[in-house]
């Protein structure tokens, strides 16, 4: 069945234009702060291991506080919650820029990922009470345009700016963009009323917290293992991956037992679009964030490419992701969003496989590269809309906390497994198997394709 789309009226355009603004802060930063590792180290005297806990506990503090986002949103309101979000987020990022020790920096940057974690979640509540849910996937097509170029604009932003100045300034970035978007957001976003009289789930809180805590000291295991080789080591990797799929599972119970008065209300598991959709954006984002981890690792070390090639290369696979993107709210207009799905999981698989064959042209490296984008990105974007498609809108602050959980958790859990994979791979089978891997990872999403064709039939 085609359906027409309606174009944003004024107000709507404002607020998607104010919703990107306050996107980008956190994006230009995950991206942009990885290279400034080794100057924040020798600015600040301090050794790798201890640096490592400026990105680990920004992580660590992101995620804690998505859990966290919907009761929050209930209890003070979407519009209120984004606007402490863009505040904390800009004055940390000012605190840090001006950190003298480490010990600072890490308080700072513990603020500064509470902010981001209401920013990631708040985005989509937003979007979806400006808009609807029937002109989300148009809207989501807009806003999630800086995703893909961040991590592209991300890397050379920072490397101008460590070469005129100094670590602080990838900081102090932040607070003009982060000053636009509260005034944006002040005037823009209209106020709610909220008054959600249900208490904080304590319980559920601690449960959470620890569940990220094991996958986080998980990854730590995993880059001690792959750093050392030792094979005795895996002892502690193992014993924390069954705490921790434990933990997960005594959270889901505890959340199913309470209902409405969990931390996060399972309810819009009970949808089956909603249900599907969210299987099917942890492992496109499984696929998709591991592959942002393999491909670079294989072009560098297996192929021997330079690092000019191997980021002309990412910046193919980003400009593949952006160019479909731009026609998903037209084909899900006028095709089934199972079908969609199933032609770009057939694309992204294809390309990911392709990839093994064509190493040896720069030429067909790089269109493969621009054609697995493509797919992959066309596959994130859907599961990502589709989520609130049946989604009444009462129920969007906990569906945007379980999507933005489920993306978190491939973006982490994915580069794991090709962590591991290539460090134990044969030496003459290394780039074979780790993109064999990526291959792996997509073919999981015939499952929830399936599903969302059953619940289309199911509609019909």
């Amino acid at each position: 069945m085609t359906t027409i789309q309606q174009p944003f009226h004024s107000h709507q355009k404002w607020v998607i234009a104010t919703v990107i603004f306050g996107a980008l802060l956190p994006l230009i930063d995950t991206t942009a702060i990885n290279l400034a590792v080794p100057a924040m180290q020798q600015g600040l005297h301090s050794d790798v291991t201890s640096i490592k806990w400026v990105i680990i506990g920004y992580s660590l503090f992101a995620v804690m506080t998505v859990a966290l986002c919907a009761w929050l949103t209930r209890k003070v309101g979407a519009t209120q919650l984004w606007l402490t979000g863009l505040l904390l987020f800009t004055v940390s990022s000012a605190l840090c820029a001006n950190a003298a020790s480490l010990d600072i920096i890490l308080v700072a940057r513990a603020l500064q990922g509470v902010g981001a974690g209401i920013l990631m979640v708040g985005m989509q509540t937003l979007l979806v009470k400006a808009v609807g849910r029937e002109q989300l996937k148009q809207a989501m097509t807009i806003v999630a345009m800086p995703a893909v170029i961040a991590p592209m604009l991300g890397p050379v932003l920072a490397g101008y700016l460590l070469s005129v100045g100094d670590w602080s300034w990838l900081f102090w970035i932040n607070v003009p963009i982060g000053g636009v978007a509260l005034v944006l957001s002040f005037f823009v976003l209209p106020r709610e009323h909220a008054d959600d009289e249900t208490r904080l789930d304590v319980l559920g809180v601690l449960l959470v917290s620890v569940g990220v805590g094991s996958i986080l000291y998980l990854a730590v295991c995993l880059d001690d293992v792959s750093s050392t080789g030792h094979a005795q080591q895996w002892s502690m990797p193992v014993l924390t991956t069954m705490c921790s799929f434990f933990v997960w599972g005594w959270v889901k119970r505890h959340f199913a037992t309470l209902g409405d008065n969990a931390l996060i209300r399972l309810a819009p598991l009970s949808i089956p679009s909603c249900r599907a959709s969210l299987v099917l954006l942890f492992l496109a984002s499984l696929a998709f964030y591991g592959g942002l981890l393999a491909i670079p690792l294989v072009c560098h070390e297996s192929w021997q490419l330079t690092s000019m090639q191997t980021g002309f290369m990412l910046g193919m696979h980003g400009v593949g992701t952006l160019m479909s993107r731009r026609y998903l709210a037209k084909w899900c207009a006028r095709y089934p969003v199972s079908r969609i799905a199933a032609i770009a999981l057939f694309i992204g698989v294809t390309a990911s496989l392709a990839l093994v064959f064509v190493s040896s042209s720069l030429i067909a490296l790089a269109m493969t590269m621009l054609t697995r984008g493509a797919g992959l990105g066309l596959l994130t974007l859907l599961a990502m809309s589709h989520t609130f498609n049946d989604t009444p809108q009462f129920m969007a602050p906990d569906a945007s906390v379980l999507s933005r959980l489920g993306t978190l958790a491939g973006a982490t859990i994915g580069p794991m497994i090709i962590m591991v994979v290539y460090q134990w791979a044969p030496d003459d089978y290394q780039a074979a198997w780790t993109l064999s891997m990526l291959v792996v990872m997509l073919l999981g999403a015939i499952g929830p394709i399936l599903q969302l064709a059953q619940a289309e039939d199911a509609t019909c």
